[in-house]
């Protein structure tokens, strides 16, 4: 069995600003049978972005205090131990935690927090 754990750490500041928790986590066994992490990575990225699919399906339920449930950039799969920071493009091998990394900018005035 391998350790999942998805890390839903973009929109930190959002989620500061409107009394939620601004990272998330959910942390599941789930047997991969020697699947590449980046095809891990990727699979966890297509359930939780069409919510369908196994991984889907364990991640359930969610907890009602993430602030989203698709992943995104800055969001963060860690496969036994592994980091990977969901990237423009793909994903990035990482040793550093970047809650927010996404969304740098500040939030902008026309969203009614």
């Amino acid at each position: 069995m391998t350790e999942i754990q998805v890390v839903w750490a973009t929109g930190a500041r959002w989620a500061a600003e409107v009394g939620k928790d601004p990272v998330t986590t959910k942390t599941i066994e789930y047997y991969t049978d020697g699947v590449p992490d980046e095809d891990i990575c990727e699979k966890v990225f297509r359930d939780t972005n069409l919510y369908e699919g196994d991984l889907w399906d364990a991640l359930q339920p969610l907890s009602e205090a993430r602030t989203h449930t698709s992943l995104s950039v800055g969001d963060y799969v860690i496969i036994d131990g592994r980091m990977y920071r969901c990237a423009g493009i793909g994903w990035e091998r990482t040793e550093t935690f970047d809650p927010g990394l996404g969304f740098l900018d500040p939030i902008p005035e026309e969203i009614d927090l």
